[in-house]
């Protein structure tokens, strides 16, 4: 696993903060990729929560400096919103869909995998999630990456 102490300590913080305020969320992308063990070296956390969901970032994370909620461009015609915070100095992406949205329809359908960091049960898109979302966001490279990684 690529991930470094600070990426696990925010990864655990961020965790117990989401469940306790009953915020459904998954890892996604790079560090998703790492944590399931493909050999990458993530530069950001990215979440994807619901976008109503997202509206609660800021004041559960009120303690560190947030961005306001941004929409974000996109390369597909869905919409997607985000939140940045930096935490550990780890920088840490919210990024709020609606339930049809790319990755969000991955989360709502259940295509999770749980992977254990520190004996915390992470939710994680599974590699099949990940390598949907990527080939409709024009990511065909990152796609193949996680299929030559299955073989």
């Amino acid at each position: 696993m690529n991930i470094t102490k600070e990426f696990k300590l925010t990864i655990k913080f961020i965790d117990h903060k989401l469940k306790e305020n009953n915020i459904i969320y998954a890892i996604i992308t790079s560090t998703n990729l790492a944590l399931q063990g493909i050999d990458v070296k993530p530069n950001d956390i990215d979440i994807i929560v619901n976008l109503n969901d997202l509206i609660k970032i800021s004041d559960i994370f009120s303690d560190y400096l947030i961005s306001s909620v941004k929409q974000l461009q996109t390369t597909t015609k869905e919409l997607a919103w985000d939140v940045k915070l930096k935490m550990y100095d780890v920088d840490v992406q919210f990024i709020g869909e609606q339930k049809n949205g790319i990755y969000l329809s991955e989360l709502i359908k259940k295509n999770l995998i749980f992977i254990d960091v520190d004996n915390i049960k992470i939710p994680c898109l599974t590699f099949e999630a990940e390598i949907r979302a990527y080939k409709k966001t024009n990511r065909e490279h990152k796609a193949k990456m996680i299929e030559d990684f299955l073989k």
